[in-house]
């Protein structure tokens, strides 16, 4: 069983701003972190907002233990090779992300000041938004890709609208 979680950045005088309706396992919760998220443009699809360029982080309890997720947007099309992290990546698979072709990586990421962590990330375009998503679930070991089989039914756009 799968439920959805909407990623959004906002406040009440400009409303909310939509990176992504995430679909995940049940017993996944999202976890807001407090002045994480950044919006900096964004596209309309009727009444929904959807961010275009911005950045949003949180973490995820799940039963394995708390991992985190970032989620950064750009307009446009962004391919792999536009991104140093992806170019280091061990790992492609071809998946699907809310009716779009995805691909997903697996790199190891690590520093001089920061831990190593196994960081799961699946780059998509959604063509209805005219943005790039590159969705990074970071930490936890190899039970984290069992999100490969859910994000299918993620939502990035609204089916049947035009963006403004």
């Amino acid at each position: 069983m799968s439920t959805k979680s909407s990623i959004a950045a906002g406040n009440i005088i400009v409303g909310v701003y939509n990176f992504i309706v995430l679909s995940h396992p049940e017993t996944w919760r999202i976890i807001p972190l407090p002045g994480s998220s950044e919006s900096l443009s964004f596209t309309s699809q009727g009444k929904v907002k959807w961010v275009t360029r911005g950045i949003a982080e949180n973490g995820i309890r799940t039963p394995n233990g708390v991992i985190g997720l970032r989620i950064r947007v750009w307009p446009g099309l962004k391919k792999a090779s536009d991104f140093k992290e992806l170019n280091k990546a061990f790992h492609r698979k071809a998946v699907k992300l809310g009716g779009h072709e995805a691909n997903a990586y697996i790199y190891i990421d690590s520093g001089w000041f920061k831990p190593t962590n196994r960081v799961l990330a699946i780059l998509t375009y959604c063509n209805y938004t005219n943005r790039s998503l590159l969705i990074e679930f970071i930490d936890g070991g190899e039970w984290v890709d069992e999100i490969i089989s859910y994000i299918s039914e993620s939502e990035c756009h609204v089916e049947g609208e035009e963006t403004a």
